[in-house]
């Protein structure tokens, strides 16, 4: 490993990469078939949902990690309904297709929780019918996307190429920004862009020409987003790049 570090990288990138902080939650209208059983428990007049152990109406994670859903069907005095159905539909952000997630019955006091995988961010709805009429409740979860960073090689001498690649979670992965960037001071500064392809891949190269001592470098890939991609902006685990004279 080099002894000396030397940050020597031109910047070739002066520009702002905008992303956003967040993604819309909306209110999915959907269409309680089938799937979702009407209780025999009649008496529920109020059903809450949310995210977490705070019951949050939107909470944030990383790719990779999933949430509990949860929430309580009250009747019209404020009681927990036992025993009832609460049916869980999902739907992708930027999409218009819903998904039956699944049932499950709420406890004694008219609890429910129920397990939502890990995935894209998605907007989540939880929906109570019975003789009385349905019951519905939202909630967003918000999931930012780790990408992987691979070098070809963790060390190189100068005048040669370092080789980068690798993937971004999908789905609508292609089309997307991502970064590469140097660590230098306390900060991150931009020296590659590259737009995902062939299912969210990406592969860029870097050619160093001014480093006359051993240097070594933090780099690390960004996703800066695009619009339609499910996913709030991430970045990869950082890297170490070694470059000799």
């Amino acid at each position: 490993m080099a002894s000396t570090i030397r940050l020597c990288i031109p910047v070739i990138l002066c520009l702002v990469l905008a992303a956003p902080s967040e993604l819309s939650s909306a209110s999915t209208s959907i269409t309680l078939d089938a799937r979702c059983p009407a209780s025999q428990a009649n008496s529920g007049a109020l059903l809450s949902t949310g995210l977490g152990s705070n019951g949050d109406s939107t909470i944030v994670v990383d790719h990779g990690k999933g949430a509990i859903l949860g929430g309580r069907l009250l009747d019209s005095g404020g009681q927990g309904v036992p025993n009832a159905f609460v049916c869980i539909y999902s739907n992708v952000v930027n999409s218009q297709a819903t998904e039956f997630a699944g049932v499950v019955s709420t406890d004694a006091a008219g609890d429910y929780r129920f397990p939502v995988p890990s995935g894209p961010s998605r907007n989540l709805t939880a929906a109570y019918r019975s003789s009385q009429g349905p019951l519905t409740a939202w909630a967003l979860l918000q999931v930012h996307a780790i990408p992987t960073l691979r070098l070809a090689k963790t060390t190189i001498h100068n005048k040669q190429y370092s080789r980068f690649s690798g993937e971004i979670p999908g789905p609508d992965n292609d089309g997307v920004v991502v970064v590469l960037q140097v660590k230098i001071g306390k900060g991150w500064r931009v020296f590659r862009r590259y737009t995902t392809r062939n299912g969210g891949e990406f592969k860029m190269r870097y050619r160093f020409t001014r480093n006359f001592t051993p240097s070594l470098y933090l780099m690390r890939a960004q996703i800066a987003g695009a619009p339609g991609y499910p996913f709030l902006p991430g970045n990869s685990r950082p890297v170490e790049l070694s470059v000799y004279p």
